[in-house]
C-alpha cells in the first residue's frame, strides 16, 4: 500500500511538473520583425591575412541591427598576436559604412579557430564588401 502512495506521489509531481502535458503557447515576434541575410559575394567570401583565415562569415539583420559571424582560423605552426582587428563594411561605391572591431581573445593559437561575433545598430543589407585589417596596439 506505501509502494502505491509513493507511486501515486511521484507520478503527480511529474504530471505537475511537465506542465498537465500542454504544450506552451510559442511567442509571437513582433509583425514588423524582418530577419534577412546579406549574401554579396564580397560580404561572405573566404579571406585570408597573413597567417589567419576569416570563413564562414554570416551577416544577418533584423529590425535595423546587423550581426557578423566568422570563423577566423590560425593555419600556422605558431601563435599569432591579435590585439584588435578592423571589420571594415563598404557599399557598392567602395565607401565606408562602418568599421566594427573584432576580437579574438589576444592570440589566435596555432592550428585553431576561434568564432567572432560582432554586432551593430546600422542595417548592413546594402554593403556589399567587408576587408579585415589586423591593429596590434
Amino acid at each position: 500500500m506505501k509502494k502505491i502512495g509513493i507511486g501515486f506521489l511521484v507520478a503527480i509531481l511529474l504530471f505537475s511538473a511537465t506542465g498537465c502535458g500542454c504544450s506552451k503557447k510559442e511567442e509571437k515576434k513582433p509583425e514588423n520583425s524582418q530577419i534577412h541575410g546579406n549574401t554579396n559575394e564580397g560580404v561572405i567570401q573566404d579571406q585570408e591575412l597573413g597567417s589567419l583565415k576569416f570563413t564562414n562569415t554570416a551577416l544577418v539583420m533584423e529590425n535595423g541591427m546587423s550581426k557578423l559571424t566568422t570563423l577566423v582560423t590560425n593555419d600556422s605552426d605558431e601563435d599569432v598576436q591579435v590585439e584588435n582587428f578592423d571589420i571594415i563594411v563598404k557599399d557598392i561605391d567602395g565607401n565606408t559604412i562602418v568599421v566594427l572591431q573584432g576580437y579574438v581573445g589576444g592570440v589566435v593559437p596555432k592550428r585553431e579557430t576561434r568564432e567572432v561575433i560582432t554586432e551593430c545598430s546600422i542595417d548592413l543589407s546594402h554593403a556589399t564588401n567587408i576587408e579585415y585589417s589586423i591593429r596590434n596596439i
